[in-house]
């Protein structure tokens, strides 16, 4: 896992306070609490930057008595910064960064003065769940005249316990330079139920003046949830 702890003791300091609560942020000396290090090339996780990576962990803790909430927090923004990730025993989650990058921990606290108890936290990796969908052309093959259009429709089918909308965007690859052609797919987007079916219709319209070619339309699968991964058909085409 690419997570790993700053050090073993965590120190704690106190980042504000109000009549009912305090904020205390947990870090190490001269290290961020978790710190993120990623190989140069993640294979593992959807990360396609090198150097960084996404992992999907679930953390198991129990906080003691006066704890209202633990959060993490990026280690150069700090607690007094709202852009925190709250976390839940037992509850799946998605932390990303690049290599030594890392996070603090920040908890709110009951009452302005007191002693504060630690806490112990212990992060499960979990695997991805793999591709979103499925993806079936009716015609991954097709021979168009110049001057007419051609269809195929594309069946997507959500896998395992994928819930969501799925985007369709799409490039072109292969054939010449001078080839010039447009396409339209529709819907551009479809919303799946795990283990249901969606489809949507790729029309491929080419020019009267199309010299001879044969190139290759890829259409994509993009999830709207992030710790499933794309997935893609080809459509080859043949001009005539």
């Amino acid at each position: 896992m690419y997570l790993t702890p700053g050090c073993s003791l965590l120190a704690s300091t106190v980042i504000s306070t109000t009549a009912t609560n305090r904020t205390v942020e947990y870090s190490c000396p001269n290290h961020p609490a978790i710190i993120m290090q990623p190989p140069l090339f993640d294979r593992i996780s959807p990360s396609h930057i090198p150097g960084s990576a996404v992992v999907l962990v679930a953390p198991s803790f129990t906080l003691p008595t006066g704890y209202i909430s633990l959060s993490v927090v990026d280690n150069t923004l700090g607690c007094t910064n709202k852009r925190q990730t709250q976390l839940r025993d037992g509850q799946n989650m998605t932390l990303g960064g690049a290599y030594v990058s890392g996070y603090d921990y920040c908890s709110v606290i009951a009452g302005s003065t007191g002693h504060i108890d630690g806490f112990t936290i212990t992060w499960n990796e979990i695997p991805w769940p793999g591709a979103c969908c499925a993806l079936y052309a009716s015609s991954s093959q097709l021979t168009i005249q110049a001057g007419h259009n051609g269809t195929s429709l594309v069946t997507v089918t959500a896998l395992k316990a994928f819930s969501g909308n799925a985007r369709f965007p799409a490039y072109a690859s292969g054939g010449s330079s001078e080839t010039t052609y447009t396409w339209s797919i529709n819907p551009s987007t479809a919303f799946l139920k795990p283990g249901g079916s969606n489809t949507t219709k790729v029309t491929l319209i080419i020019p009267p003046n199309a010299p001879p070619d044969t190139f290759k339309i890829t259409i994509i699968a993009q999830p709207d949830q992030g710790v499933y991964s794309e997935n893609r058909v080809d459509i080859t085409i043949r001009v005539w």
